[in-house]
């Protein structure tokens, strides 16, 4: 965890406060929340069940009004964060039931070969990406991953060592890859 990197947005300084006392008073929080995928941010009522940390970055798991089903919202997205008297709706159990969920339900295999020379260099962020074991193959090394995200986060990371390494499996990692790197020619 690095302690440098802020966990909420500066401008909602009590915002872990209010969280972890909606978590121990089981009351709602109303929150603004500006999410990657929209322009504008967007306000919702959750009832927050935990809070984690995965990939550099913060987040709260909780059950969100608005989607009527559990999300994670990253803290550092977060504009807004105001405790309600609104008591929750649901018994949700521990974080641990909800990620042990998410972990089981969303994992897609990736196989990649690897000059041996490179593996080092990959290790720090490997494990953020899902890595569960290596296998040496003569001068390469095969990693695999089980991971969340082959449309965005994998795929951008493998970038970076893309001409060190070459996709086993699966074919759609190597299509969004082949994607991502024509946009980059395009933009040139």
């Amino acid at each position: 965890v690095n302690s440098t990197q802020a966990l909420f947005n500066e401008d909602i300084p009590d915002a872990l406060e209010s969280l972890f006392e909606s978590i121990a008073e089981k009351k709602q929080v109303f929150l603004k929340y500006h999410s990657m995928e929209s322009e504008k941010p967007s306000e919702r009522n959750i009832e927050p069940v935990g809070l984690f940390h995965e990939n550099n970055y913060w987040y709260v798991l909780g059950y969100c009004h608005h989607r009527k089903d559990y999300r994670q919202f990253r803290t550092d997205r977060m504009l807004g964060v105001k405790r309600t008297n609104i008591p929750f709706t649901l018994a949700h159990g521990s974080l641990d039931d909800h990620r042990t969920k998410h972990e089981e339900t969303h994992k897609i295999k990736v196989r990649i070969l690897v000059d041996k020379a490179i593996v080092r260099y990959m290790k720090s962020g490997a494990r953020y990406y899902g890595l569960v074991s290596e296998a040496p193959k003569k001068e390469k090394v095969e990693m695999t991953f089980m991971t969340f995200d082959i449309e965005n986060a994998f795929p951008r990371w493998y970038i970076m060592f893309g001409d060190c390494a070459q996709i086993v499996e699966p074919e759609r990692l190597k299509t969004r890859v082949k994607e991502l790197l024509n946009k980059m020619v395009a933009g040139l």
